[in-house]
């Protein structure tokens, strides 16, 4: 308990600093248009509306009701702040909200991609590159070049402490109904590269400034406010507009996680194309398994790259093998192969029916 105070400051000091954040990016940029999605209680609309700037806010229907018995305007017609309530997960009425706007659209979702699974995250890249490609404009993010965690806990001592503050937002995690699908533990350059091969090009930028220290770090200790100061000088506000390539290039078609398992994968003219990346084994093997069987009729060849495959277990062999009966012989090949990898195949005569390079 004694340890509370240092927790709120910090979780005060993070909506300070990301509402300072964006609202310097807003005027500098000179924002027309913003679509909030998921806007909560924050006082963005206020500020848009104080600045000229259009503003349409999402949230669930029971927020929005509240917001809208304070709103300037309840009305979903042209004229502004609008609150439009909206199932997050329906893409049709997130861009409908977004029809309201007029010209280039500044999207804001703030504060929770980290906590989505790594179908969520994609299902809402999805539907912001759509918004994007109709309105033109781009896609501003504060919690993804943020290190929130070390802002709540910069002033908590012990281990035993630590673990009281990280292990329930590891608990909710592995409780998602999702079991092998999180991205809960990202680092930035994983995320980023998730972004950008889901059609964005991801632009970072200064988080903070410095002349919004009197707002941000007011009623904190000096002492505290130092170590907060240091976190954020390294913070970074993400700027993601359409890749106009993106079209042009292979799709990634999606992402199966599984313990210490990563893989990517394609589908393209017949071709499966897959990287892996940890260990394949009796747990990890199902995920790889679920990839085969939900596009068999799709393909013909599968092409595994083991460049950052660390492990395969006979589970892991028996997976292959599998595959390749679905697919038939000198269907499967498995290219950049370490020395240990390269060698079980051999020893257990798997090289006779997998193609290894």
């Amino acid at each position: 308990m004694d340890q509370s105070p240092s927790l709120l400051q910090g979780d005060a000091v993070i909506a300070r600093a990301r509402l300072e954040a964006v609202s310097g990016y807003l005027k500098t940029s000179k924002v027309k248009c913003v679509l909030d999605i998921g806007c909560g209680y924050s006082p963005r609309a206020a500020y848009c509306i104080k600045e000229g700037i259009d503003y349409i806010g999402t949230d669930n229907p029971s927020v929005i009701e509240d917001l809208r018995s304070i709103a300037l305007s309840s009305e979903t017609v042209k004229g502004h702040p609008v609150f439009i309530g909206v199932n997050a997960a329906d893409d049709d009425s997130v861009q409908a909200a977004a029809d309201y706007l007029d010209g280039e659209i500044t999207v804001l979702y703030e504060g929770s991609s980290v906590n989505l699974s790594v179908d969520q995250l994609q299902k809402n890249l999805e539907c912001i590159r759509a918004i994007l490609k109709k309105h033109g404009g781009s896609w501003i993010a504060t919690d993804l070049g943020v290190d929130h965690e070390a802002l709540l806990a910069s002033e908590m001592r012990g281990n035993d402490l630590l673990r009281i503050f990280r292990n329930p937002r590891a608990r909710v995690a592995d409780a998602s109904s999702v079991s092998y699908n999180k991205i809960f533990g990202w680092d930035e350059d994983r995320i980023m590269d998730f972004i950008e091969n889901s059609g964005f090009i991801v632009e970072t930028m200064p988080f903070y400034h410095g002349d919004e220290e009197h707002v941000i770090f007011n009623g904190v200790p000096e002492k505290r406010a130092k170590k907060y100061r240091d976190i954020l000088n390294r913070a970074t506000l993400w700027r993601m507009t359409v890749d106009p390539g993106f079209d042009l290039k292979p799709r990634i078609e999606g992402v199966k996680l599984k313990d210490e398992m990563e893989m990517r994968y394609t589908v393209d003219k017949g071709l499966l194309s897959c990287s892996v990346k940890g260990r394949l084994d009796i747990l990890s093997g199902p995920a790889f398994l679920e990839i085969i069987e939900k596009n068999v009729e799709k393909i013909s060849r599968i092409e595994i790259d083991a460049k950052e495959l660390e492990y395969i277990s006979s589970a892991g062999l028996r997976i292959l093998v599998i595959a390749v009966k679905k697919n038939g012989p000198g269907s499967l090949i498995i290219k950049n192969a370490s020395d240990p990898v390269r060698q079980l195949f051999e020893m257990t005569g798997f090289d006779s029916m997998i193609n290894v390079e």
